[in-house]
């Protein structure tokens, strides 16, 4: 695809999910179709389609794949992994336009919508699994070593607390508070009270 068409998709596209949200805001997610929201940014029906399967779908934020380039940094990395893995995502987020009040609604609206809370679960544990895959890499261990999914899911949750920390202070930007919440992980399970014993196996 040319960068010119690139640009252009990428320009209906989001004009698309300004108007979902518009009209979810105003009107109710329940109460609007796909033609009222293909009306609202200027588009026919079938042009909808040809960006998002459903209405929901319109909702979420454009999808943006990890840095091949800073993928492979991230696997070649000698560095502490936490570490390195913070830089890769930071440089995630940093090319990735995401709107606040537009994530602000789809958290509000997924509270209360089942589908829409699931299509964007999907999406996030899709980019968790894509995560799991860089771990891999990076520990040079196949599918049946438990590590890379655990570690992916605890950096995933971490990003989750970072991203709704960020939606609801209104201010700063993304990267810093996904970094910050990320980075924390290092030290989290560390923290005991002073003389209480460490966990032992049963």
């Amino acid at each position: 695809m040319s960068t010119l068409r690139a640009r252009r998709r990428k320009r209906t596209a989001d004009t698309i999910r300004k108007a979902a949200v518009e009209l979810a805001l105003s009107d109710g997610l329940d109460n609007i179709t796909t033609e009222m929201i293909a009306e609202r940014a200027g588009i026919s029906l079938r042009s909808f389609f040809n960006y998002f399967a459903f209405k929901e779908e319109a909702l979420l934020p454009p999808p943006v794949a990890l840095s091949d380039e800073k993928v492979e940094q991230f696997v070649n990395g000698s560095g502490p992994l936490l570490d390195d893995l913070a830089d890769l995502l930071v440089a995630h987020f940093r090319q990735t336009e995401i709107n606040r009040t537009q994530l602000r609604a789809l958290l509000e609206l997924s509270r209360t919508h089942p589908k829409l809370m699931f299509v964007k679960d999907q999406t996030f544990c899709r980019y968790e699994d894509q995560m799991g895959v860089v771990i891999a890499r990076r520990l040079s261990v196949g599918p049946e070593d438990p590590r890379p999914r655990l570690m992916a899911a605890t950096v995933a949750a971490a990003i989750r607390v970072g991203v709704s920390r960020w939606v609801a202070e209104g201010q700063g930007q993304i990267e810093d508070e996904v970094l910050s919440t990320v980075t924390a992980l290092r030290d989290l399970f560390q923290e005991r009270t002073p003389g209480t014993p460490r966990l032992r196996r049963l």
